[in-house]
């Protein structure tokens, strides 16, 4: 039971009721860089602790930040959870995405630049 919400009580078990505002804390999600079930500590979290640290990070004024390979680039850091060790869907190139970017739908940063120079 919260201290959020009014409990409902169903077969002797309280319950959250529908709508509870913080009943999102009950259920496991995927994590969308590694795959594990975790329980989120926020509302709209969708990856596990382990790999928010290694690639996202709030600074001191409070700002979230994403870890990125290179500047100039859509593809995430490459770490323990997150191994940039999976092929690019375009050129088949081995080893340029990591999960988080395969999860994104990414290609490597070399096909991803020349699509935007229009194939050159």
């Amino acid at each position: 039971m919260c201290n959020q919400c009014q409990a409902l009580m169903i077969n002797g078990v309280y319950c959250h009721e529908i709508g509870c505002p913080i009943a999102w804390k009950d259920y496991s999600k995927e994590c969308d860089s590694c795959g594990c079930d975790f329980k989120p500590e926020e509302k709209h979290q969708t990856y596990c602790e382990g790999c928010a640290e290694e690639s996202m990070y709030y600074d001191e004024e409070d700002e979230f930040h994403i870890c990125f390979a290179n500047e100039g680039s859509a593809l995430r850091c490459s770490s323990k959870s997150n191994p940039r060790n999976l092929p690019c869907p375009t050129c088949k190139a081995e080893n340029r995405l990591t999960p988080a970017d395969q999860a994104l739908g990414y290609q490597c940063d070399q096909c991803a630049d020349s699509d935007e120079r229009g194939g050159y």
